[in-house]
């Protein structure tokens, strides 16, 4: 990682892998400015559309857990 920032001022994402708050705490310990969530949203979203819940609250609710593992 130390490479990668060592080139320029961009900042530095990771994004593979990560499904959840535990990920994206590690990926920030490895010194990344950004951990990148496709999948694992997307799939939260469809499990909430799945089951009849609101779709954009458990988009919110999952980002906020991640937030919240960062944070931790």
């Amino acid at each position: 990682m130390g490479q990668l920032k060592g080139l320029g001022p961009t900042p530095v994402a990771v994004g593979f892998g990560i499904a959840g708050p535990e990920q994206a705490r590690q990926v920030r310990q490895w010194g990344a400015d950004g951990a990148i969530v496709g999948s694992a949203l997307v799939k939260e979203m469809a499990a909430a559309s799945e089951t009849g819940q609101p779709v954009a609250e458990a988009a919110g609710r999952f980002c906020a857990a991640l937030r919240a593992g960062l944070d931790g």
